[in-house]
């Protein structure tokens, strides 16, 4: 328990990350689908969740990494984690679960969330440097 206090001691922004991808997506499916209209509407409906979902399994992954020392930093490690998160997403679960539909296009979403998340790591850390 101590070396997960510690991790999140590092590197709250994976915390607030978390907290915040979690408010997303919560105020997507409970406000802003039903609210919006158009290319908005139909991007809210089949990519924003996509988007938000690697953010938050990265900061969650990140998190638990902290405890052993280790963290998924850099975009080339990024990358490929979030391409196999994805796979499973969306070619393993049609699979497994009755009703899932394979979009290959959700994997440019999984990498735009990875890079959105890389870039709040560098943000993060520019912030702690500067304290």
């Amino acid at each position: 328990m101590e070396n997960l206090r510690k991790s999140i001691a590092e590197n709250p922004t994976d915390l607030i990350l978390l907290f915040v991808t979690a408010a997303l997506y919560l105020l997507n499916n409970l406000i802003l689908k039903q609210n919006t209209r158009g290319v908005l509407r139909e991007f809210l409906i089949c990519y924003f969740n996509d988007v938000m979902a690697p953010m938050a399994l990265l900061a969650y992954s990140n998190i638990l990494l902290g405890t052993t020392g280790k963290r998924l930093c850099s975009i080339r490690h990024i990358f490929p984690f979030c391409l196999c998160a994805g796979f499973v997403w969306e070619f393993l679960a049609p699979i497994l679960k009755e009703g899932s539909v394979a979009d290959p296009c959700d994997m440019i979403a999984y990498l735009f969330g990875g890079s959105v998340y890389w870039i709040m790591m560098l943000i993060g850390s520019c912030v702690r440097s500067i304290r």
